[in-house]
């Protein structure tokens, strides 16, 4: 039996028992699974959704140059049963508005609108059990100054991994081609060396083996109160 509810923070509480009473304020779900198979599974995974991040102020880069962020990503919970791949459910542990990423209203995609803040170096990380630290390299590779004040960043190819304080995931290195905001997209194998000794909790739902084009900075519509 499993049960969710959102908290005054905005925050899911989750709760999961065995025992045939439930607690009554919460609306319960049931699963029927071999005896064999009794063993459930709690994995903490990325959005499946790109998402869109907004710098603490608008950033230039030069021709050439790099800057890197991180971002402190709330988890999704995914439940399985021990040893399936079948998800019987996924949980975002903060619920996320959906924001419209294109320059109009029929060229683009509906994306995540992460209310988090953009951190810059790494001593303003915060120690959150249930957020993961995505860095981001962003690199200039046109020929041209760059400016920007989203991005758009797709998670799923990604891996989770467990560090000493924090949950980290890999390097994502963000090329801006110039043309069209078009975007060569890297992912390193393995998470920077300044996040200490990890172990790998869950891999990528999309595993990447070569470079992605993604269009990382076109021009954004907010739309509110998306479901």
């Amino acid at each position: 039996h499993l049960a969710h509810r959102v908290n005054e923070c905005g925050d899911e509480i989750v709760a999961m028992t065995m025992a045939p009473e439930q607690p009554a304020d919460l609306n319960w779900e049931s699963w029927v699974a071999p005896k064999l198979k009794s063993v459930i599974q709690l994995s903490p995974m990325l959005p499946s959704t790109p998402v869109v991040v907004r710098p603490v102020q608008p950033i230039s880069i030069h021709p050439g140059e790099a800057k890197m962020f991180y971002l402190e990503v709330p988890a999704s919970l995914v439940i399985r049963m021990d040893g399936s791949k079948h998800v019987i459910k996924e949980i975002p542990t903060t619920l996320q508005s959906k924001t419209w990423f294109g320059p109009n209203p029929t060229e683009g995609d509906l994306c995540l609108a992460l209310r988090i803040s953009v951190k810059e170096n790494l001593a303003s990380l915060e120690r959150h059990p249930h957020r993961i630290v995505c860095p981001v390299e962003i690199k200039n590779v046109s020929g041209e100054l760059m400016h920007f004040q989203r991005v758009r960043l797709p998670l799923s190819h990604l891996s989770v991994y467990q560090g000493k304080r924090n949950m980290w995931s890999n390097l994502q290195r963000v090329g801006h081609l110039g043309h069209d905001n078009w975007s060569r997209i890297t992912i390193e194998s393995k998470p920077p060396s300044y996040s200490g000794p990890t172990t790998l909790l869950t891999p990528p739902r999309a595993p990447l083996s070569k470079s992605l084009l993604f269009k990382s900075f076109p021009e954004v519509q907010s739309i509110t109160d998306v479901t």
